[in-house]
C-alpha cells in the first residue's frame, strides 16, 4: 500500500512538473516572438527544437497595401490608391474562379526563393463590398505571387511593354491599370494562361 502511494505521488509530482515546464517554455516562447518583432517588425517566429533547446527562426513579414486573390494556387497581388477599385476588382475575379487571400492588407514573405503572399490573421476571409458590407469567403492558403496589378498606373499603349514590380527581392509580372469592366476577364485569363506578347 505505501508503495502505490509514493507511485501515485511521484506520478503527480511528474505531471506537476512536465506541466510547469510546458508553461515555462510557452511563456519563453511568447517573450521570444515580442521581442524579435521589437528588432525585425512584423515577423512570425517558428520556434523548432534542437535536442532539449527551442531556437526561434524568424520569418520576415512585409504588410503591402493591397488585395490579392489567386487561381489554382497562383497569386494575383491588386495595387492602387484608396477608392481605385482593388476590392471590387477581387470580387469580379472572385465571381469567376478566384479565391480571397487577403483584401487591403497583404503580407508578403519569402519561403524558399518565391514570394508569399498571406492575409493577416485579422482579416482572413473577409472582404470589403462597397455600400454592401464587410463579406465572408472561403479564405485561400498562403500562395506564390505570380502577377501584379497596379490600378493608379494608367496604360496607354494597346500591346504594352512586359514590366515588372519587386518586392523582398522578388520580380513578378505587373499589368497596368486603371479599373476597366473587361480588365478582370483579361487577368482571369493571364493567371490560367500566360502571355504570348
Amino acid at each position: 500500500m505505501f508503495a502505490v502511494k509514493c507511485y501515485a505521488m511521484e506520478s503527480a509530482i511528474a505531471w506537476r512538473f512536465s506541466r510547469e515546464t510546458s508553461q515555462r517554455k510557452r511563456l519563453a516562447q511568447t517573450v521570444n516572438v515580442i521581442a524579435i518583432s521589437m528588432v525585425f517588425g512584423p515577423c512570425e517566429v517558428d520556434h523548432h527544437r534542437n535536442g532539449s533547446h527551442f531556437f526561434p527562426k524568424v520569418i520576415r513579414m512585409h504588410q503591402i497595401h493591397a488585395t490579392c486573390v489567386a487561381f489554382e494556387g497562383r497569386g494575383l497581388v491588386i495595387i492602387g490608391p484608396s477608392g481605385s477599385g482593388k476590392s471590387t476588382l477581387a470580387l469580379q475575379l472572385m465571381a469567376v474562379g478566384a479565391q480571397l487571400v487577403a483584401d487591403d492588407r497583404t503580407d508578403l514573405r519569402l519561403s524558399a526563393g518565391q514570394l508569399i503572399a498571406q492575409a493577416p490573421r485579422p482579416l482572413l476571409g473577409k472582404i470589403e463590398a462597397r455600400g454592401v458590407g464587410i463579406l465572408s469567403a472561403v479564405p485561400s492558403a498562403p500562395v506564390p505571387v505570380h502577377a501584379a496589378v497596379d490600378l493608379g498606373l494608367e496604360e496607354k499603349d494597346r500591346l504594352p511593354q512586359v514590366r515588372h514590380r519587386e518586392w523582398l527581392g522578388i520580380r513578378v509580372l505587373l499589368v497596368s491599370g486603371p479599373y476597366r469592366p473587361h480588365l478582370y476577364a483579361a487577368l482571369r485569363q493571364l493567371m490560367l494562361g500566360r502571355r504570348l506578347a
